[in-house]
């Protein structure tokens, strides 16, 4: 029974020795520990893939990463050439009209100056009728010129301007009409208006409307 025990004791330290010495293996073909281990870490890990097998790199096919950004920054700086001379070009015409609409502002403003410190001018209008009715009734034949003398309610302080039209002309059928209106001697505290007809048109009375306009 001893002898037995040590038998088995030496076959395990053989074991042991072979497990130590050469990767666990044990007698009658088991895999050893070291092959279990090794196949085990083969579906755990997978080794990463070696340069050659990744996906090319961009400057491999000329388009790498160092010759894009040399372009990309010839284009930009074409641009922001393009942009600053651009901007140039607006700054002078801003600043241009700028120039041209202040010395237009500045004349307008001298213009309109000079339009408040003028004298204003103050126009007077005065209007007014004469009826020679006193002139030509009971008179026969009536007078061939009649005239009378207007005075205006305020005075100018210049000679004005007066117009005269004839508005109302009362007369006999079948007598030579003729008549005329007018007005002379003009100042500024009034004028002479006239009615005026032939020596043988035949009216009882003719009616003057006037206007005076002045300062």
């Amino acid at each position: 029974m001893k002898l037995g025990l040590v038998a088995a004791i030496f076959l395990a330290g053989n074991g042991l020795a072979s497990v130590a010495n050469n990767g666990a293996y044990k007698s009658g073909g088991v895999y050893s520990v070291k092959k279990a281990r090794s196949e085990s870490e083969d579906y755990d890990n997978p080794p990463n893939p070696t340069p050659s097998d990744s996906v090319p790199r961009p400057d491999q096919h000329g388009h790498g990463r160092d010759k894009c950004p040399a372009a990309c920054t010839r284009a930009i700086g074409k641009l922001a050439g393009q942009v600053k001379s651009s901007d140039k070009k607006l700054g002078k015409r801003i600043s241009e009209l700028e120039r041209k609409s202040g010395a237009r502002i500045e004349a307008l403003e001298r213009k309109l100056q000079q339009l408040v410190n003028e004298p204003r001018y103050e126009v007077k209008f005065e209007t007014g009728m004469w009826n020679n009715w006193d002139a030509v009734k009971g008179v026969v034949p009536q007078p061939a010129n009649t005239s009378t003398r207007i005075t205006f309610s305020k005075k100018y302080k210049s000679i004005p301007t007066v117009f005269v039209s004839l508005s109302e002309l009362d007369v006999s059928n079948g007598y030579n009409l003729r008549a005329k209106v007018y007005a002379t001697e003009v100042d500024t505290e009034g004028f002479t208006a006239h009615a005026d007809t032939w020596w043988d048109t035949q009216y009882y009375s003719a009616t003057v409307a006037w206007l005076a306009m002045g300062s």
